[in-house]
């Protein structure tokens, strides 16, 4: 089912799955870079646009 998603929308998915796996409360940066095997701005792209996820989903529930 992940044909249908944009490249963005599979980065989101990727690092919202790689957040859930870990359970920790705070990631580092340069441990997302390096696990995700990303850029810098990617790791910031994802996480912000995430973030937005995150809060659109919660405010409607």
């Amino acid at each position: 089912m992940n044909w249908l998603l944009s490249k963005k929308d599979e980065e989101r998915l990727a690092l919202h799955q790689y957040l859930i796996t870990h359970h920790s409360k705070t990631f580092l940066i340069k441990d997302l870079i390096k696990a995700m095997n990303w850029s810098r701005y990617l790791v910031l792209q994802a996480v912000q646009q995430l973030n937005v996820d995150y809060q659109a989903i919660t405010k409607s529930s």
